[in-house]
């Protein structure tokens, strides 16, 4: 539910921006939870902003070179003072990305991002193996070991097969995705809703998600395996248990954990395949009509096919209420699926932009572009959103423009007004509309 507010428009220099200033006090502050860190070329990282500033807090984000990281808000939502900002690593560098208060430069935190090329599988079994103080942890084995150290924990491992029952020696903070891929790995079971540190063989009925985790300070890429036709409580599940990380209004099989005191959990019980089976639904104390609604698709059956994920092979869905992309990455196919009706376009736009890193044209953004190309612009707009049944807010979105491209003004409209612009028909930042490069900004 929400109103869209167009303040200003000029006469095609394309420029949209906020009619008002908000005024904030000269004092706050904003507050990274790492003042650095590294990550993995073509991964991507979340670093949690303390902000106090004051209402409303509007943030921007910078990096001193885009081409090697760059920040941004990918479905950001505030928990109290507290924002993630997600980091993007595209090529092996250095970069600082600075966040600011929009309107207090003054206000501001840098993070200094280094990306590093990604380790291929022998370089990260080395690292791995030099890292561990202990020969034997994560080797799955038949007999019982012993500890090497007090606080060591044995994982008694199976797949339900009683012939692949295993050991393993792990250490106290051990990595459940490491301890899953070398089980599997060992035994040659690879199972559905399990996370893995290592893309697992899968099946033609089956598909890969994968997810970004931070893990020993760096960033890595995790995989969860599933049906074509997943079950998305059972993969909500398990992603959160993994990465501890519960979001408001996702039905999860296990209880989740609050992120405020004043959250509520709602719980009930659906019958499917024979099984009654508990549901879950973390919701903050303002929550009214929402939870019901998404109680009652549950029970009814309706779920959204894992949406907004990007997969590497075509997921089962229902063609009556669902739509998808599709596109190739270094000659990897990747797709995605959305819902006919209600489409959140930024969330889309923001989970392609993440696995393609990069921005494209006429498209719509919570994450600000920068204009590196003759004949770009930035365009701003404000949606004035109802959060909850408490206030409204304005929402800051951007739009990175082609002015050279003859149907500028129309793209504009089109995405500002939600049309949805089918991938191939899309240009990524650094091109014409005819496929031919653009020059680069002195």
């Amino acid at each position: 539910m929400f109103k869209k507010t167009l303040c200003c428009v000029l006469a095609f220099a394309l420029t949209l921006s906020l009619c008002a200033a908000w005024a904030v006090s000269a004092e706050g502050s904003i507050t990274p939870g790492v003042t650095s860190l590294t990550i993995e070329k073509g991964s991507s990282a979340k670093v949690n902003l303390t902000v106090s500033i004051g209402r409303p807090r509007n943030l921007a984000t910078s990096s001193t070179d885009r081409n090697i990281a760059f920040g941004m808000w990918d479905g950001a939502t505030w928990n109290g003072d507290i924002i993630p900002l997600t980091i993007a690593a595209k090529e092996v560098g250095e970069a600082d990305i600075r966040i600011r208060a929009k309107d207090n430069p003054e206000i501001y935190c840098i993070i200094k991002v280094k990306v590093t090329a990604p380790a291929d599988g022998e370089e990260a079994a080395a690292e791995q193996e030099k890292a561990d103080e202990h020969g034997e942890y994560y080797a799955a084995v038949k007999e019982r070991p012993l500890k090497a150290l007090a606080s060591d924990l044995i994982l008694d491992m199976s797949d339900g097969n009683k012939a692949n029952d295993r050991f393993m020696l792990v250490p106290k903070d051990y990595d459940v995705a490491r301890a899953n891929t070398e089980y599997s790995k060992a035994v040659g079971s690879w199972l559905h809703y399990i996370v893995y540190a290592e893309s697992p063989p899968r099946k033609n009925s089956e598909v890969t998600a994968r997810f970004n985790m931070r893990v020993d300070g760096k960033y890595v890429g995790r995989f969860i395996i599933t049906p074509r036709n997943p079950d998305e409580p059972t993969f909500d599940t398990a992603k959160a248990e993994y990465t501890k990380e519960w979001r408001y209004y996702t039905i999860y099989n296990s209880p989740p954990a609050k992120n405020r005191g004043s959250d509520l959990i709602r719980n009930w019980r659906i019958r499917k395949d024979g099984k009654v089976i508990e549901r879950y639904l973390l919701v903050p104390s303002s929550d009214r009509l929402r939870s019901v609604d998404i109680i009652e698709a549950d029970q009814a059956g309706h779920h959204n096919f894992l949406y907004y994920t990007v997969y590497d092979d075509f997921p089962q869905h229902d063609p009556g209420t669902s739509n998808y992309d599709s596109w190739f990455d270094n000659d990897k196919y990747r797709v995605i699926l959305y819902p006919k009706r209600n489409v959140d376009y930024v969330r889309l736009n923001e989970a392609i932009l993440v696995d393609t890193r990069t921005f494209r044209y006429f498209q719509v953004y919570s994450i600000m572009p920068t204009a590196r190309f003759e004949g770009e612009q930035v365009l701003t707009y404000t949606e004035n959103q109802l959060l909850g049944f408490a206030y409204r807010t304005n929402v800051t979105y951007y739009v990175l423009v082609n002015t050279n491209d003859p149907e500028a003004n129309k793209k504009l409209t089109n995405a500002i007004n939600g049309k949805i612009t089918p991938f191939r028909e899309q240009t990524p930042q650094g091109k014409n509309h005819d496929g031919s490069d653009k020059k680069p900004i002195d």
